[in-house]
């Protein structure tokens, strides 16, 4: 029992370090993480209007987040909520050039609601 124990660290040590060389040898692209968490997988994250679609998905989440957190539902989870305003404000300022001043929007954005 011990001998297959040790057999199997063995085996899952291997495998994760091939699985980190691995990682280490891709390109790390953000918009592959937005891809996942919006989930646009009809949409490659190298397609022109991918940040368009992706603000759209990010928004309705936040908006679904508001909405829970007025209600005080149970699913409501303040991380989730802070982590999609932030990934939109990342998002934003990538497509718009500006930036946040840490309590929402700037005043006088020139694009986006």
């Amino acid at each position: 029992m011990a001998g297959s124990l040790k057999k199997l660290e063995e085996q899952l040590a291997r495998e994760a370090a091939a699985f980190g060389a691995h990682r280490a040898r891709q390109p790390t692209d953000p918009r592959h993480a937005m891809w996942k968490i919006c989930g646009l997988t009809g949409l490659a994250p190298t397609v022109e209007g991918f940040h368009a679609k992706a603000a759209g998905v990010l928004r309705q989440m936040l908006a679904a987040q508001r909405r829970w957190a007025r209600m005080a539902h149970p699913a409501y989870d303040l991380n989730r909520h802070l982590s999609i305003r932030e990934a939109l404000a990342t998002l934003e300022d990538g497509m718009c050039g500006t930036t946040q001043n840490g309590k929402g929007r700037m005043p006088g954005r020139t694009c986006g609601p």
